[in-house]
């Protein structure tokens, strides 16, 4: 796996402009693959800025996202903090109906 990470980090660097180094785009890499494929983690605890990262990536990349209707628990809307049931689909932010579109648009 590092060798494509070497090989896409250099596409991305030279074909692409891409200005991040080596190992902000490796951490990228793998947080994102983590986050579709791996584990949840044992423990609630704080979030990495690297985590916040990734999530940020995904909240603008204008593809997917879809609200459902979770049927679980209230949970505060990411922009508004009032409580819902909604959430994105693919990012599984909280948000209502009315804040999905300025959460995803900025």
């Amino acid at each position: 796996m590092s060798t494509w990470v070497v090989l896409t980090f250099m596409n991305n660097r030279d074909i692409m402009g891409g200005t991040i180094d080596l190992l902000t785009f490796s951490r990228i890499v793998e947080q994102s693959l983590m986050q579709k494929f791996g584990t949840k983690p044992l423990s609630q605890g704080r979030r990495s800025v690297l985590a916040a990262t990734v999530e940020h990536q995904a909240r603008y990349d204008k593809a997917s996202h879809w609200p459902i209707n979770t049927m679980h628990r209230f949970q505060r809307c990411r922009h508004c903090e009032k409580r819902t049931t909604y959430a994105c689909e693919k990012c599984k932010a909280p948000l209502h109906i009315e804040c999905f579109k300025m959460y995803h648009g900025q």
